[in-house]
C-alpha cells in the first residue's frame, strides 16, 4: 500500500482534489451540497485513485527518463518494468468503481470523468503520447491542468443527481 501512495505523489494531491473542491463550491446551491453522498464520494476519488491513475501511468511510460531522475531514488519510487502489470491492476481496481458509481448515481459525471481518464492515459501512453507532441505538451493539455475534477461537480449540479 505504501508504494501505491508514493506512486500517487501525495504532495500533488491538492492539484486534483483542490480543483474538485473549487468545483463543488462553484456548483453548490446550498451548504447541504458539501455533504451530499456524490460530493463526498467523488471527493475521495480525486485523492488516491485519480492521482494513482495520473502518476502511475506516467511512471509506466516514462521509465527511461525516470531512471535518470534523482527524485526517483529519494522521495519518489522508480517503478520497475516488472511492476507494470501489478500497477495497471491497482489503477483499474481503484478507478473502475468510481466509473460504475458515476453510471449508477449520476451519469452526467461521465462528461468529465471519461475525458479525465482518457487524457490521463493518453497524455503519457502510446499511440497518442500527447506529452511528446510539441503543442499538446503545454500545461494546458496535461491531465492535471485540464481541471476535469472541477468540472465533475459542476456537471452533476447542472444535470442532476439520480436519487
Amino acid at each position: 500500500m505504501t508504494s501505491i501512495v508514493n506512486i500517487s505523489r501525495p504532495r500533488f494531491w491538492i492539484y486534483l482534489f483542490g480543483s474538485y473542491l473549487l468545483g463543488v463550491v462553484a456548483g453548490a446551491s446550498s451548504s447541504a451540497d458539501f455533504v451530499r453522498f456524490d460530493s463526498i464520494l467523488f471527493g475521495r476519488y480525486f485523492l488516491l485513485p485519480a492521482n494513482l491513475l495520473v502518476y502511475g501511468v506516467n511512471d509506466i511510460f516514462d521509465f527511461e527518463t525516470d531512471r535518470l531522475n534523482p527524485k526517483k531514488a529519494g522521495y519518489e519510487i522508480l517503478v520497475q518494468p516488472e511492476m507494470y502489470r501489478s500497477l495497471w491492476i491497482r489503477i483499474a481496481v481503484l478507478n473502475i468503481p468510481f466509473v460504475i458509481a458515476a453510471i449508477l448515481l449520476t451519469p452526467y459525471a461521465l462528461l468529465s470523468l471519461i475525458p479525465f481518464i482518457l487524457l490521463s492515459v493518453f497524455y503519457y501512453a502510446p499511440p497518442v503520447r500527447a506529452k511528446e507532441v510539441p503543442l499538446s505538451c503545454s500545461k494546458l493539455l496535461s491531465p492535471v491542468a485540464y481541471k476535469p475534477s472541477m468540472c465533475l461537480p459542476l456537471d452533476i449540479q447542472r444535470f442532476g443527481f439520480i436519487d
